[in-house]
């Protein structure tokens, strides 16, 4: 969510601020990395995205790791100012695109009622106000969420199509054409999973920048959903999973996930 937009009373929750203020997103510093090459991966929360703003704590990571071919690689975190960093060097003898994912672990959260309109809206989902309208007072927004991650890179030059398969998130997005070329223009379809499972009927939200209006598709029936991405550049897709709960203490659960492709310049 994106409430740098508004103006915020003073008696707003300040940890409210913090999380809502920000989208949390995994950004490699190549789109192309030679066979044996290094990379560095930034994990970073922001207002003004693609700027990256606020490092996430080391301990807050509760696993991160790169999908190249058949193997996987865990990513070790290393504080840094603006961004958690995570070095990966790709194995000698290996080829392909690969799947970059970090989960952190559940925060919790209290939301001023004041947010929680603002909130539905830019997650695209309206019925959690509706929901919220009709608990009987006294009634408070205390919330549990947990935030996931991807993004991908290509090693050598050779094709795979180890992309397509799942990294099992609980809430993740899987593109179904290769994120690593991507033109401007394009059709971009994304399969969006929740618990390994098709999504249907959710909306993922595709963002250029925080001053460009973001795009807003709902999954079919098999959680599939096509953006045409009009702009070269990097792009954040996200999604927002919001439900109620019955855990002592809470209200609601969510899930976070993000996932940053980089768009060509069209030829």
């Amino acid at each position: 969510m994106r409430l740098h937009r508004l103006v915020l009373p003073l008696a707003v929750s300040l940890v409210a601020v913090s999380l809502f203020a920000h989208e949390t997103f995994l950004a490699p510093n190549l789109t192309v990395v030679p066979i044996g090459g290094t990379v560095r991966l930034d994990l970073s929360s922001t207002a003004v995205f693609p700027i990256m703003e606020t490092a996430i704590v080391p301990a807050r990571v509760a696993k991160a790791e790169v999908r190249l071919a058949d193997g996987s690689t865990k990513l070790i975190p290393a504080p840094g100012t603006k961004s958690l960093r995570f070095s990966y060097t790709a194995p000698k003898g290996k080829s392909g695109v690969a799947t970059a994912m970090v989960s952190l672990k559940p925060k919790t959260l209290t939301l001023d009622p004041k947010l929680i309109g603002e909130y539905a809206e830019e997650i695209g989902q309206p019925e959690l106000l509706t929901k919220w309208n009709a608990r009987p007072e006294p009634k408070q927004w205390r919330e549990e969420y947990t935030k996931h991650a991807k993004a991908f890179f290509r090693v050598g030059k050779a094709d795979d199509e180890s992309w397509t398969i799942p990294v099992g998130q609980v809430l993740e997005m899987v593109p179904l054409n290769d994120p690593t070329r991507l033109a401007q223009g394009e059709e971009f379809v994304v399969q969006l999973l929740q618990s390994g499972r098709p999504f249907a009927n959710f909306p993922i939200v595709a963002i250029f920048n925080t001053k460009t209006k973001p795009v807003f598709v709902t999954t079919d029936a098999e959680g599939k959903a096509s953006f045409k991405l009009e702009k070269a550049g990097r792009w954040l897709m996200t999604a927002t999973q919001v439900r109620e709960t019955t855990k002592a203490g809470l209200e609601f659960e969510s899930d976070f996930a993000t996932m940053l492709v980089l768009v060509r310049p069209a030829k």
